[in-house]
Parts: C-alpha cells; sequence; structure tokens
C-alpha cells in the first residue's frame, strides 16, 4: 500500500513529522515531498505524479491556505493535490487541526490564520469542501494526528481499504485461485484425471 500525505508544510512540520515516523514505524510506503527527488517537472505535477501512484491520501488541514499553483485564480498546491484525488476516485482520510478552547462555547475551534482576505476565503471555502465530502479527524497536536492517522488507517484497511487500486478482488479469491493452479501444478492430478 502506497501512502500519499498532503498539507500545507511550513505550519505543520512537526505533524508532519509525527506522522511519517509512525508511517516508517509500521513500514508503509510513503510518498510525501519531504522524499521527492530531483525531477524533469514542476513542483505540482511531481505531487500530482506521486499521488497518482499512491492506494490512499492523507490530507491534513492545517490554519494556512499554503503556497498558491503559479498560473491559477488563487488554487494552492494542497487544493490541486486534493481536487486530483477526487478525480481519481482515491481514499481521501482527512484531519483537521484544531486550536484552543472558545470562552464563547467552550468548545475547541478552528482557527483560519491567513491575513490576505484571498487565502482567508480560499482557505474557508476548501475546509468547508472537505468537512462537507468527508469525516474529518479533529486534533490538536502531532502525536495526536499520528495515533489518529494510524487508527484511521487500521480501520480503512480492516474495510478492506475501499475505494483503493485492486490487485485482486478478495483474499478468498487470490487464496483460491492459489489451490486451483497448486492442485493443477501436481502432477497426481494427471494421473486422477487420466483414470
Amino acid at each position: 500500500m502506497k501512502i500519499f500525505l498532503s498539507s500545507t508544510f511550513r505550519d505543520l512540520v512537526p505533524e508532519r513529522d509525527a506522522v511519517l515516523k509512525a508511517l516508517i514505524r509500521k513500514r508503509e510506503s510513503v510518498n510525501a515531498m519531504e522524499y521527492f527527488g530531483a525531477e524533469p517537472s514542476t513542483p505540482l505535477n511531481t505531487a500530482l505524479q506521486h499521488l497518482r501512484d499512491s492506494d490512499v491520501v492523507l490530507l491534513v488541514i492545517g490554519f494556512k491556505a499554503g503556497s498558491l499553483v503559479p498560473n491559477t485564480a488563487g488554487t494552492t498546491y494542497t487544493q490541486a493535490e486534493y481536487q486530483e484525488a477526487v478525480a481519481l476516485g482515491r481514499p481521501i482520510l482527512a484531519f483537521l487541526k484544531n486550536g484552543k478552547k472558545s470562552p464563547r462555547s467552550n468548545r475547541i475551534e478552528w482557527l483560519n490564520k491567513e491575513r490576505s482576505q484571498a487565502k482567508i476565503k480560499a482557505l474557508e471555502d476548501f475546509k468547508r469542501e472537505v468537512g462537507a465530502r468527508y469525516t474529518w479527524y479533529p486534533f490538536t497536536n502531532p502525536d495526536q494526528l499520528a495515533l489518529g492517522v494510524n487508527q484511521s488507517l487500521e480501520k480503512w484497511e480492516s474495510q478492506g481499504r475501499p475505494g483503493a487500486r485492486k490487485t485482486f478482488s478478495s483474499a478468498s479469491d487470490f487464496f483460491t485461485l492459489k489451490a486451483i493452479e497448486d492442485r493443477h501444478s501436481d502432477p497426481r492430478f494427471y494421473d486422477d484425471a487420466a483414470r
């Protein structure tokens, strides 16, 4: 299984680090910008190619919109990765960073720390779109995110990896075919069939 980690970078360095360490401990194959090598394509095309080679996307939304893709109408790299994953039908496991408790509601709230109106709106719209489509796991610190990633991946795997690229339809199909192949490779099968 290949996992693609999608998020902004500068504001989520400790969170990304915690997730990558947790996945490496589990010996998972991870596609993340920290591991991209030199490639003869744009940063966006490089990221999208790694995403296309993945089975599941971990989408982490923090308090910043991130860098804008050059020559686009305000699309960030994280949004472009999200849009590609949706277009490909890749499963997306979403995680939302929360901030401090609100004194008014006593609830932990999400914060938008962007300063420009364009980025504030872009981040709000992106969060709203993801929240309407996916159930996210809320977290407040890197360790909580890493735990949520592990739990979410384990649950997704226990459900049979819905939406992932299939190499064979099921374990029972695979082992049934393997038993038939083994039987046909046994010379005694042909002796019995000739009788």
